[in-house]
């Protein structure tokens, strides 16, 4: 599986040819051979130059060395300033040791004033500042005057599930203050849906549900209807016959009859139907029991009575017009058109405006296509507005004449570019970089490099510093700096480490596309005591639906799980990563964290399973021949990253495996 090495031992494997039971072991690291890397040291003013030979596990020894060279001093004069007197540095050409001498007395401060006014945060002063050497010193102090904040303004409404925020603003300089506004208590918002309808005998049930939590209770409303009956005759009494009516309940079907008592010829009072223009008129006596109905007395039809013609729509030159009149007693129409009117041009009048250099007219149109032109006005000139660009210091100044009607523009007034105002800043040279002298434009911050130095010499022999402290599953990495520069000299790996207290390293077996087995890390904790809080919801659940509860006393079933959970964490599936077949019916489950980190409880996983068709069917299983179960949830620990880089933050995902036997 894995070949020794002089540092790491290697690793064998073998298999059982019945069961494929696996048994691993141990192969010893092979034995050293020396390989020295020579490094060849010059000597120095003070020191002698040597050759290290170096052997890459360590061991090494030291020859071939060479005198010191003494020192090369080049002395350099530093007149005096307000605060420091005047003195002569004699400084080694080669390795940079110095000392001092020709001391000369310092110069007085020339002292400029500057009134410093107070803002919100800081005092107010009086700044005395030398205008030869920059000393300075402040009195005359003024209090701050404190932020002038305005009014609180939301900027994220709170939920029952976050936090919100809110901001005021300082009134003087803009400083913003943040509050977190606390997140609001639940409060059930029930949505009420009738369930189960009402009937004439019996009540509805109405289940009230809330539209965030998904609370549930139930109501026996509406109340039952009663019966609503509906008469109808099925057969009509006449002057002779029985009648009968049946009630029927319009909701449930309910019925029943009743008799309704023989009707004798009983006559109404007389009704006059008075003649129409088409039909006569006559008199009607009606039986107000059977309906059996006696007309006479018949009188003639009037005939229509029209009045006078009335026009409906007037002629157009396009279109007839429409007459009608109506006769005065039963509305009846008579028609007839009206010839069509001769043309006659009606002009619209258009106005078109004169602009900064077209005239303006009236244009004067018949909707028959017929148009003339008249009353021209003059163009109105262009209206400018000056817009002046100052120069800048490659580019030149001009004025811009801009038209406020129609945007015409035009350039003059040009002035020269103002050039490069430079202020320099010199960056001293190190160990091992040159200084120099950066120009920078006061104005347009164009910038350019010049005035090298050469560096002041090699590196020392520098400090180890810790770059990066090791965590679990992760190395960490020490640097040899150069104690006058910080430049990094070498590198060393740190070890990583296997355990915190907390999280754990675990190791195990992935396949490869060729078939080839290698070790993969996963790092993380397991939590036995959920583990137990899920085998008492199994057992609970079992107990519900009348089956035998599980024990979890398998010790090889307890260890196969726990590597199952640590394999889930790398390959999400029921597929093992090397290559294998699952040993158990299982139930797996990956509970995500939440915005807060907080991965999903442990009856959230079991509810979760119960919705599942699969997992179900391995809760709901009769187990009576052996009642044996492994439980266990492995907290794979997360890096967290933000713009692709990590945070030194974490959260866990939970990887939960059940197996069943």
């Amino acid at each position: 599986m894995k070949e020794a090495t002089e540092t790491e031992t290697g690793l064998a494997k073998r298999s059982c040819k019945r069961c494929k039971e696996e048994e691993t072991k141990s192969i010893p690291t092979t034995d050293h051979v020396h390989k020295y890397t020579e490094v060849v040291t010059e000597p120095t003013c003070t020191e002698k130059g040597y050759t290290t030979h170096t052997c890459a596990y360590g061991d090494s020894y030291v020859d071939t060395y060479t005198n010191a060279l003494g020192h090369d001093y080049e002395e350099k004069v530093f007149p005096p300033t307000c605060q420091n007197g005047g003195h002569s540095l004699f400084l080694c050409r080669r390795c940079g040791d110095a000392y001092m001498g020709n001391f000369t007395d310092p110069s007085e401060h020339s002292y400029v004033d500057t009134i410093v006014k107070p803002t919100c945060d800081a005092q107010g002063y009086t700044l005395h500042t030398c205008s030869a050497c920059g000393n300075e010193y402040r009195d005359h102090y003024v209090e701050s005057l404190g932020h002038d904040y305005g009014e609180w303004k939301v900027t994220k409404e709170a939920t029952e599930t976050e936090t919100g925020e809110q901001v005021r603003t300082c009134k003087r300089c803009n400083k913003e203050q943040t509050e977190e506004i606390p997140v609001k208590i639940h409060v059930h918002q029930y949505t009420a849906v009738v369930t189960t309808e009402p009937t004439c005998e019996q009540p509805g049930i109405t289940t009230y549900t809330c539209t965030s939590c998904g609370h549930k209770y139930i109501d026996y409303v509406p109340a039952a209807l009663g019966h609503d009956y509906v008469a109808k005759v099925v057969k009509e009494a006449t002057c002779d016959d029985l009648g009968e009516v049946l009630y029927t309940c319009s909701r449930c079907g309910d019925s029943y009859t009743e008799q309704l008592d023989p009707l004798d010829h009983v006559f109404g009072e007389e009704v006059v139907t008075p003649p129409t223009c088409e039909k006569k008129g006559y008199t009607t006596r009606t039986c107000i029991n059977c309906g059996h109905q006696i007309k006479d007395n018949y009188t003639d039809a009037l005939g229509h009575e029209f009045g006078e013609w009335e026009t409906v729509t007037e002629p157009t030159e396009d279109s007839m017009g429409l007459m009608k009149r109506q006769c005065i007693r039963c509305e009846e129409t008579q028609t007839k058109m009206i010839p069509a009117l001769d043309h006659v041009h009606q002009y619209t009048d258009t106005v078109t405006a004169p602009t900064c250099t077209e005239k303006g007219y009236t244009t004067h149109t018949c909707k028959c296509g017929n148009s003339y032109v008249d009353t021209y006005t003059d163009a109105l000139g262009h209206d400018y507005e000056d817009v002046v660009t100052e120069p800048t210091c490659t580019e030149k100044g001009s004025t811009t004449h801009t038209c406020k009607r129609c945007g015409y523009t035009c350039t003059d007034s040009e002035t020269a570019a103002l050039g490069h105002d430079y202020e320099d800043v010199v960056t001293e040279p190190t160990c091992g970089e040159q200084g120099y002298t950066t120009h920078t434009c006061k104005r347009c911050q164009d910038t350019y490099v010049d005035s090298y130095v050469d560096p002041t010499g090699a590196h020392d022999d520098g400090e180890w510093v810790v770059a990066k402290q090791p965590d679990v599953g992760v190395a960490g990495l020490k640097e040899l700096r150069c104690t006058k520069c910080g430049y990094v000299l070498a590198t060393e790996e740190i070890e990583m480490l296997t355990t915190d207290g907390v999280d754990s390293v675990y190791y195990i077996d992935v396949q490869d596309a060729d078939g080839t087995l290698r070790k993969e890390m996963v790092v993380g904790h397991y939590n036995r005591e959920e583990a137990q809080e899920m085998l008492n919801f199994v057992n609970e659940y079992r107990a519900s639906i009348n089956q035998s509860t599980l024990k979890m006393t398998s010790e090889t079933m307890n260890d196969y799980v726990d590597m199952r959970a640590a394999e889930t964490s790398y390959l999400w599936d029921h597929a093992r990563p090397n290559g294998g077949r699952t040993s158990y019916s299982e139930n797996i489950a990956q509970g995500n964290p939440d915005i807060k980190g907080e991965t999903p409880s442990v009856e959230r996983i079991f509810n979760a399973w119960l919705a599942s068709e699969g997992h179900k069917a391995n809760l709901d299983a009769p187990r009576d021949i052996y009642g044996l179960t492994g439980i266990s949830v492995f907290y794979k620990k997360c890096p967290v990253y933000k713009d692709g880089k990590e945070t030194g933050q974490y959260v866990y995902t939970a990887y939960w495996v059940e197996i069943f036997k």
